[in-house]
């Protein structure tokens, strides 16, 4: 909405907004009467529940619905609201959300219990604590009445896990010791890690691993970034947070792909999906409109999805498997999405890599997860999640 630039005062804005809201709401008045009587046929005899399903199904519908959420999100970035639509606007221009107090300590039993089940097999455990976009919970950049946990969860969690003497790997400190910026190592309208970050993660997590397993092999044309043909594409991608406030709230992040410039012989599996792949890193690995049907185009500006370029984004269960890899192990990945940028640069190493999402929304759960790991019997496993995805569904390995 290029006119939105050229509105400067807040009165004549907030004019236009209401204005428009109510030219949508005799619009989409219509849509109001087809979604109350859609969800009355799902159930006759219950008007409020009919009622109850109305908002979403009205939503779902709702005629030019990005149009208006970009009309509010000019609005609230023209008075300095911070927050929108329980997106946080930091001082840096990210945007975030807040992540609730937990009790960690029903949690780091569960995975004391998942590991003395995974000892029996002589399959040994590696935890991996990806960062949230956050450093510091007291960040200078929060609001200041804004109070949020991500971080004070993930120090209570591997602390317990520490102390019941669990392998872990805290990608935060690493961070420090980089020094890796975190302005630059996350997307700005997303929660998400970017791809650059991601590559750099599976390099620290090769260590740890090899460092268990006691392995000194490493793919060296894989972990030098000059090996590597890196494209950036300005202002192709509008993340989760973002497409929550709108373009008017926030700018779209420039995005930089990563391919390999050496020889790569791959298979990728997704049973979910029917998907069998054999051949080049890109053509394995990479989905865009040149490999796939997906809808993703790194030359268009503000795509939603452009996060899913490897791998598809996230799914139940996926396999990759290396036919030139140095090191013939097999490694199971419990996994949320921080993982989709970094798994197809660990499977440049090992001749299987498997991963696994508990999330309920891809279809995981934990007699499934069970199964698979027995059928894969792997050489290690590892979960790695960030912050905002700690929780029951996540966390929880054993019945």
């Amino acid at each position: 909405m290029k006119l939105l630039s050229k509105i400067q005062h807040p009165k004549l804005l907030s004019c236009l907004f209401v204005g428009l809201i109510g030219i949508g709401g005799i619009v989409n008045a219509p849509n109001f009467i087809s979604s109350f009587s859609s969800s009355l046929k799902e159930n006759k005899t219950d008007i409020q529940w009919a009622f109850s399903r109305v908002n979403a199904k009205y939503a779902e519908n709702f005629v030019s619905k990005q149009g208006y959420i970009d009309l509010n999100g000019a609005l609230a970035n023209l008075i300095g609201q911070k927050v929108l639509n329980d997106v946080i606007k930091l001082s840096n221009g990210h945007l975030t959300m807040v992540v609730d107090k937990l009790d960690m300590e029903p949690y780091v039993e569960n995975i004391t219990d998942f590991k003395k089940y995974l000892d029996e097999k002589e399959i040994p455990l590696l935890y991996i604590q990806a960062p949230h976009k956050l450093p510091t919970d007291m960040d200078e950049n929060l609001p200041k009445d804004i109070i949020t946990y991500p971080n004070r969860n993930a120090d209570e969690l591997l602390l317990g896990l520490n102390q019941n003497n669990i392998s872990t790997l805290d990608l935060r400190e690493k961070m420090k010791e980089d020094k890796i910026d975190y302005n630059e190592a996350f997307y700005k309208t997303d929660h998400h890690w970017t791809f650059e970050t991601g590559f750099w993660a599976h390099t620290k997590i090769l260590e740890q691993i090899n460092e268990i397993l006691d392995v000194d092999v490493v793919n060296k044309e894989a972990i030098d970034i000059n090996n590597y043909h890196l494209t950036t594409y300005e202002d192709a991608f509008i993340g989760s947070r973002g497409n929550r406030v709108g373009s008017s709230f926030t700018e779209p992040d420039d995005i930089t792909t990563i391919l390999p410039k050496f020889e790569t012989n791959l298979i990728l599996e997704i049973p979910s999906q029917n998907i069998k792949r054999e051949g080049e890193f890109k053509d394995t690995l990479i989905f865009d409109k040149t490999t796939s049907d997906v809808e993703i185009d790194l030359n268009l500006d503000a795509q939603t999805h452009s996060y899913s370029y490897y791998l598809g984004g996230d799914n139940e269960y996926l396999k990759i498997t290396n036919a030139q890899a140095p090191i013939n192990k097999r490694i199971f990945l419990i996994k949320d999405s921080f993982n989709i940028p970094m798994t197809p640069f660990l499977a440049m190493h090992y001749k299987e890599v498997h991963t696994y999402d508990m999330r309920d929304g891809n279809g995981g759960s934990i007699n499934k997860m069970l199964q698979k790991l027995e059928e894969v019997n792997p050489d290690m496993l590892l979960i790695m999640y960030f912050p905002g995805s700690l929780r029951e569904e996540t966390l929880t390995f054993l019945n």
